[in-house]
């Protein structure tokens, strides 16, 4: 079980149920649950107070490299207008 943050506690030799699905062969658990103590362990993703600033950081950032790319491929190539040739 994979998770940035875990809630509960298991114990080495406990028998235990897990709930999650099956990917590319894999069983990802998302909740594991000791049937005897009634005990249940949960795997937590990115909590909101982490990913609202990061969002928020890296938006500016993604608008300003687009705003580069955009101003490279679209201006005009060649000389500047009035620049004579000799």
């Amino acid at each position: 079980m994979r998770g940035r943050t875990f809630a509960g506690a298991l114990n080495e030799g406990d028998r235990v149920r897990a709930h999650g699905r099956m990917r590319s062969g894999t069983f990802r658990a998302d909740r594991v649950e000791n049937p005897t103590t009634g005990a249940e362990a949960r795997a937590g993703g990115t909590p909101g107070a982490v990913l609202v600033p990061a969002c928020l950081f890296i938006a500016p950032v993604v608008a300003f490299l687009a705003w580069g790319a955009y101003g490279l491929f679209t201006m005009p190539s060649g000389p500047p207008p009035g620049w004579d040739r000799p």
